[in-house]
């Protein structure tokens, strides 16, 4: 019994040790294994492809079925009448508005040539993937027309940045070379970003990387308002966020951004309790 107790109180100090010297992102969970948010559209839109990749057709029907989505979606954005609910809305009871269409079955192919989800045998296409898809479709209805409106001049840059050509992809390589794409910007007035896990790495700061500096930078530059939503809190220290972007103010600097561009720059922190607006 003195040796189990023993063995027990080691084991307890050292849990509690290693609790208190984690970080909080090595405590997350496990989202591949672990539900974690619920979207009833992308719940529905999951159980839709595991019939294909259980039958190890998901290479030969996956287009199709992301196809099917968006004549759903088409078709919920057409009905007005209340009375009657779309096919999508019966299926999917909390589905809500879709300002734009979505080309899901484009942005599938696209983001499939690169992740290879049809080549997988093992594992299912996963929640966030299919969120992946879904904003890689909404960043695509925003450079492509609409049916009926005039088609652009093809010169607004957010279609190049889609498109950008293998000579811009290499420029770069080095990190240091800016792109200068001139026109005019067709698109939303307002872009949002998370910080962890989106513009930087979970727990780092925005440092060294002038590619993705450039591309927020030409979102201010073409009028667009620019904000970086986080959860991370530091009331209004801020010195504290100055720090997390350290690498993209000095990225505006340089590009000496002007004042009415820096002030549509903001940051929403502590889970949207402190606005800071650059200036």
């Amino acid at each position: 019994r003195i040796i189990l107790s023993s063995l027990v109180a080691s084991l307890t100090v050292r849990v509690t040790f290693h609790c208190q010297t984690m970080s909080f992102s090595s405590r997350r969970r496990n989202y591949l294994l672990t539900p974690h948010r619920r979207d009833g559209l992308i719940e529905w839109m999951k159980s839709m492809l595991m019939h294909s990749f259980v039958l190890d057709a998901l290479e030969n029907t996956g287009a199709d079925t992301f196809s099917h989505f968006e004549v759903l979606i088409n078709e919920h954005r057409a009905n007005t009448d209340d009375s009657r609910p779309s096919r999508l809305k019966q299926l999917v009871p909390t589905v809500g508005t879709f300002h734009t269409p979505l080309p899901l079955r484009q942005a599938f192919l696209v983001y499939n040539a690169k992740h290879f989800l049809t080549k997988r045998k093992h594992i299912q296409i996963s929640f966030n993937e299919i969120r992946h898809i879904m904003n890689l479709a909404q960043v695509m209805a925003m450079k492509t027309p609409e049916p009926g409106e005039e088609a652009s001049d093809g010169k607004f840059f957010i279609n190049r940045l889609a498109h950008a050509s293998s000579s811009e992809e290499d420029a770069f390589q080095d990190d240091t070379t800016e792109i200068d794409l001139s026109g005019h910007f067709d698109g939303a007035d307002l872009i949002t970003f998370d910080g962890d896990q989106t513009l930087y790495s979970d727990g780092s700061n925005f440092e060294g990387n002038p590619r993705l500096a450039n591309y927020l930078t030409l979102l201010l530059q073409h009028g667009v308002t620019v904000a970086v939503v986080t959860a991370a809190g530091y009331e209004y220290n801020v010195e504290k966020y100055e720090l997390r972007l350290s690498g993209l103010l000095n990225y505006f600097k340089k590009m000496h951004l002007t004042a009415e561009q820096c002030n549509r720059f903001y940051l929403f922190g502590g889970e949207c309790n402190y606005l800071l607006q650059v200036s």
